[in-house]
């Protein structure tokens, strides 16, 4: 049987503190997020997956794949394979934090200009953003498939 510690309010609030700015670094570290739902993977996510840390690897980037967050090398660029986001009609998918950026239909060709123009220089690729009504909506979170 597992024995239960009680946390005090003073070691409650120090682990909070170190919460919080565990999440405010993650926020700052780019991430490729690759969606793996079963239509992305179907429309050829997992190239796309590969595709994106060849064009890495080209460029000598750190790339940080792991679970673990107890080295410095988690501070570098994090590639990862994502769940369903939903949207399954418009994939594959591809989601870049901070940013926000949702890129939709990516194909593994272009990953060079995903890394090149996005994840390096900060740029929306404007071919590659949901539109509706002639409306742009680079950011997932503007996007109102999601705001339902």
């Amino acid at each position: 049987m597992r024995r239960q510690t009680k946390l005090t309010r003073d070691s409650f609030h120090v682990f909070q503190a170190n919460a919080r700015n565990a999440l405010r670094q993650s926020q700052q570290i780019p991430s490729v997020l690759i969606c793996a739902g079963t239509g992305c993977i179907a429309g050829g996510a997992m190239k796309i997956y590969e595709n994106i840390q060849a064009e890495c690897a080209q460029r000598g980037l750190s790339v940080y794949v792991g679970l673990k967050h107890d080295s410095d090398e988690e501070k570098s660029l994090h590639v990862k394979m994502s769940g369903c986001h939903g949207f399954c009609e418009m994939g594959p998918l591809v989601h870049i934090e901070p940013m926000g950026v949702m890129y939709i239909h990516v194909k593994p060709e272009d990953c060079h200009e995903i890394i090149e123009k996005t994840v390096l220089g900060g740029e929306i690729i404007d071919r590659l953003v949901y539109k509706l009504n002639g409306v742009a909506y680079p950011r997932q979170a503007d996007i109102p498939f999601y705001k339902t």
